[in-house]
């Protein structure tokens, strides 16, 4: 039965993702797929083939500074090649196998945590703490920002979060069982492999994740003021875990740098400001659609008495969120900074939410009297509210997710891409608006094909208008002077010799060119045609 039950949770994870994320082919050809779900199955595919974790790789081009190897969220990308090398499609070895499982793992943690946590040994805990932690997240109640309604359920945030919930959850669990993790050798080098796993399964999630304990820690002695004799015995109880921890972790990043590991980050927009009101409507928006989610620190105030650890790590967690928060406005003007805050909510907020809601549910069941007989129905009809509502905006996320309205390539051209040599690259005459750092909307035709697709165009700063920014189509990306079409491309209205195409062709070995209706060829006007179909054209570079 469990099993069966396993399976069919499997199945229907599959089939939301298959018809949502990765997308079938029509009659029409190959659907494009969204930015982030071809870039991820890229990363996978180029990893399986050469071992070396290269966020950079689906440029096709060298990155001019950027390290040949970064601190990323390898875990899920690294399960990937699994099926991958097997010789499943990438973007079905990862969103139909690799992210189906590890939503399987985050739900049965969850649920194992809750009952754990809060010593209700009954089904319903189990199933309230596995729904909870996929699809629980804060309501759109605020729609005034970008970011004011992007926190979703980890049924869709599992793709940027990948193994570190996972992580997070089995950490938790274990310290939920009992004190056996503080004495059990065993059991504290487990929590050390845990905490050395986070690192380059998300490094984000990694140091929010000690921020939170170290912050849980002090509020613990804050709550229990222990005597010093009893102060004693709970560090020494604690020496073996930490212990592992900080051996385990220093080990796992000494490595990494001595394998050229470096932080992966963008550059920030000078086009936006830190704390500018775009960040503060974007964190307010979150904090007022939190709804349910403010059980955590009601429940720190609830239980101070009865669980002080509980508590402890309730106003770590609250103390976490806000810290992520106050980092990311510090850094808001860098467009991906927003994971300082994201990150928090989704590995660590949604399974200690789900323990507060439920603590608190089996405190009022147990009790008497009117207020009592308020709040049973008033927590359970928030928390269904909520739980259902967030799950049908995730659903909604996933399916803006999906493919992108781009025409659809033709078997026959994506076939003729597919056959060309291998580490054959194929140039794109694009424009300011068809671009993501240095990836172009047409990453879809190299998750499929297993070859780059270089942009050649200039890069505007467009995604700093999602944080606040006007658009200014003449402002470079802050990223763009790593790539080195820069070269050609200076400035928007930049009109590159042939000559100078020519050479830049030659010098990165790209031997042909893609065109489709709206962005005909105008490198190279003398190619030869290969095949044309659909309004898509690949072309031999003479």
């Amino acid at each position: 039965m469990v099993l069966g039950f396993m399976s069919a949770f499997i199945a229907l994870l599959a089939i939301s993702y298959g018809t949502t994320a990765a997308v079938r082919p029509t009659s029409a050809g190959q659907p494009l797929d969204g930015v982030d779900v071809a870039f991820y199955s890229v990363l996978g595919r180029d990893l399986a083939a050469t071992g070396v974790e290269d966020t950079y790789s689906p440029a096709g081009v060298p990155i001019g500074g950027a390290p040949r190897q970064g601190w990323y969220h390898w875990g899920d990308i690294w399960l990937s090649t699994v099926p991958i090398t097997a010789g499943v499609d990438p973007i079905d070895a990862r969103e139909l196998v690799t992210l189906p499982v590890l939503l399987l793992a985050v739900s049965l943690l969850a649920g194992s945590l809750v009952r754990s946590a809060t010593r209700d040994r009954g089904r319903a805990a189990f199933a309230f703490g596995g729904v909870a932690a996929i699809v629980l997240a804060p309501l759109p109640v605020l729609a005034t920002t970008y970011f004011s309604t992007y926190a979703s359920g980890l049924w869709f945030g599992i793709g940027s979060y990948g193994l570190a919930p996972v992580a997070v959850i089995l950490g938790l669990a274990t310290m939920a069982r009992g004190d056996g993790w503080r004495r059990d050798p065993l059991q504290a080098t487990r929590l050390g492999i845990i905490a050395a796993t986070l690192i380059p399964a998300h490094i984000v999630v990694a140091v929010l994740s000690a921020f939170c304990l170290g912050t849980a820690a002090l509020a613990w002695l804050a709550i229990s003021r222990p005597e010093q004799s009893v102060w004693r015995d709970v560090v020494g109880s604690v020496r073996h875990p930490i212990a592992a921890s900080i051996g385990l972790g220093s080990a796992t990043f000494a490595w990494g740098l001595m394998t050229g590991h470096r932080l992966v980050g963008s550059d920030s927009s000078t086009l936006v400001a830190p704390f500018n009101p775009n960040w503060f409507s974007s964190f307010l928006g979150v904090a007022l659609g939190a709804g349910i989610l403010f059980a955590i620190p009601i429940a720190a105030i609830a239980v101070r008495r009865t669980s002080p650890a509980w508590a402890a790590m309730y106003i770590g967690t609250l103390a976490t969120l806000i810290f992520g928060a106050i980092l990311w406005g510090a850094r808001y003007p860098d467009f991906n900074a927003f994971h300082f805050s994201f990150a928090g909510l989704a590995a660590i907020a949604y399974p200690i939410g789900a323990v507060a809601i439920w603590q608190l549910w089996v405190r009022i069941r147990g009790s008497q009297g009117q207020m009592a007989s308020v709040a049973r129905p008033l927590l359970f009809s928030l928390a269904v509210v909520q739980v259902c509502v967030s799950g049908l905006f995730t659903a909604l996320h996933l399916y803006r997710s999906g493919p992108l309205p781009n025409l659809p390539i033709p078997p026959s051209v994506l076939t003729a891409i597919r056959s060309l040599p291998p580490d054959e690259k194929v140039a794109y005459r694009c424009v300011i608006d068809e671009q993501l750092a240095w990836l172009p909307r047409l990453i879809g035709v190299n998750a499929h094909s297993g070859h780059a697709i270089v942009p050649m165009c200039f890069q505007a700063d467009l995604t700093s208008r999602l944080i606040g920014a006007a658009t200014h189509t003449t402002v470079e990306h802050p990223s763009f002077h790593r790539a080195p079409q820069r070269e050609l491309f200076p400035s928007r209205d930049a009109q590159p010799s042939s000559a100078a195409i020519r050479s830049f062709l030659a010098e990165h070995e790209i031997d042909y060119i893609l065109a489709d209706p709206d962005r005909p060829n105008t490198l190279v006007p003398d190619a030869s045609v290969i095949v044309s179909d659909g309004g898509y054209t690949l072309y031999a570079v003479p």
